[in-house]
């Protein structure tokens, strides 16, 4: 820290970032249960059922794994962006393909976030000045 910098702690944001694992495991389970009702229906279990469980798996691990991981190993992040991905656009793919034309878009427009999300952090990783090779 610089020795002109403060440090500003706010107490509302400090408490909601300690309770922040026992919400995202509610949403995870939330999202899990949602899931296996989709898979107890008397249809097959489809492309949904599927991006809800996957989605879910991916909130477990990282709860899971805790935040020291994605500090440790950054390219882990770059997985879950990954999966975050896949499971917008499986959603919006069979949203458009059962003729929900403004779900599939919203979807569809939400994976392209996280595909620009992902190209951003890839991008982040790399140094930003590179020393010329001396020859």
């Amino acid at each position: 820290m610089d020795s002109i910098s403060l440090p500003v702690i706010h107490p509302s944001f400090e408490r909601l970032k300690r309770s922040s694992r026992w919400l995202h495991l509610l949403a995870g389970l939330l999202i899990l249960i949602h899931a296996i009702s989709h898979f107890r229906s008397r249809e097959l279990p489809s492309l949904y059922f599927w991006c809800q469980l996957l989605i879910s798996l991916d909130i477990f691990i990282l709860v899971l794994a805790g935040a020291d991981i994605l500090r440790q190993l950054p390219r882990v992040n770059l997985l879950f962006r990954l999966v975050e991905i896949i499971f917008f656009l499986g959603i919006g793919t069979l949203m458009l393909i059962k003729g929900n034309r403004w779900t599939g878009i919203f979807h569809l427009s939400l994976s392209m976030a996280y595909c620009y999300l992902f190209y951003c952090e890839k991008r982040a990783e790399k140094p930003v000045f590179q020393p010329a090779k001396k020859s």
